[in-house]
């Protein structure tokens, strides 16, 4: 086969859609030809992917790959009755969480048209899967149909970007923390605080913070480990994060592993007011 070269090439998401050869003939890139769009939902059970999560319950589901190819997940997106639930997601070729516990459905998924965009690929091998635990918020039953969206890579492709991907992918993982503790502020001008602690094999890079709450109210951090603190005075929450379909993403901080952080909370609110933070990011697994 001859020799040929990209056009435009900076990763794969922006794969150059033609490469020239050296007589300077263009074909289609052959990375395209041997990757399509892919969207992965629930397995079917008992004939539909679609699942109802009984009111104030919790219910599991598995989204399986069909076995053709890896498959490299950058969006999540859903449709709900409500969305008042919690979230977790296991990664079973890591056999590990993607968060340290359930995180609010506002704070990490999206819909079709504003999805929530995936600070790192989640790179899913053909062999292996995820399963979602779901629980139910809104006293009602709570009918979720999600597609998380992004590429699959067929098995015979060429190997030099998909490698890139998968050695990248064994190195980093998304993943989401929330307070180590359910977060209820009472009505009152007290100082209310919780904690967030890192864990113990991997270093968290911080991209976004996303909340989802019942009312406002004012937020201050401090790194304990450092002493540190992220803000020279309180912040509101309107000016503080963002939801799942509104979020911006600021350069990754470094947050090492083995560190807690304190979260300071003013309720704003008239009523009692359950918080839901998220700091949303990426794990980065290798020996120290």
């Amino acid at each position: 086969m001859k020799k040929i070269t990209p056009i435009f090439r900076e990763d794969f998401v922006n794969v150059a859609p033609l490469v020239k050869d050296e007589d300077q003939t263009l074909h289609p890139n052959p990375y395209l030809i041997r990757t399509t769009p892919f969207w992965l939902t629930f397995d079917e059970y008992a004939g539909t992917s679609t699942v109802t999560v009984p009111a104030n319950q919790s219910i599991r589901r598995v989204m399986s790959t069909d076995k053709s190819g890896m498959v490299d997940i950058r969006r999540l997106s859903g449709k709900a009755t409500s969305t008042e639930l919690l979230v977790s997601i296991y990664d079973n070729e890591y056999q590990r969480f993607l968060m340290n516990r359930s995180i609010h459905y506002n704070n990490i998924i999206g819909t079709a048209y504003d999805p929530f965009i995936l600070p790192v690929p989640l790179i899913i091998h053909q062999t292996q899967s995820l399963v979602i635990d779901l629980h139910d918020l809104s006293g009602a039953d709570n009918v979720f149909d999600p597609a998380f969206q992004g590429y699959r890579y067929y098995f015979d492709a060429k190997h030099e970007i998909f490698d890139k991907e998968e050695n990248a992918s064994r190195l980093s993982r998304p993943y989401f923390y929330t307070t180590d503790d359910d977060v209820e502020l009472q009505v009152s001008t007290d100082v209310q605080t919780a904690y967030i602690t890192i864990v113990n094999d991997a270093d968290f890079y911080l991209y976004a913070i996303n909340s989802h709450q019942e009312g406002e109210y004012k937020i201050r951090i401090t790194n304990l480990s450092t002493g540190l603190g992220w803000q020279n005075g309180w912040i509101n929450s309107s000016n503080f994060a963002g939801r799942a379909r509104d979020y911006s993403r600021f350069e990754p901080m470094l947050i090492q592993r083995r560190t807690q952080l304190k979260v300071d909370f003013i309720n704003l609110h008239t009523a009692t007011n359950k918080v839901y933070l998220t700091l949303v990011g990426a794990h980065y697994y290798y020996p120290r």
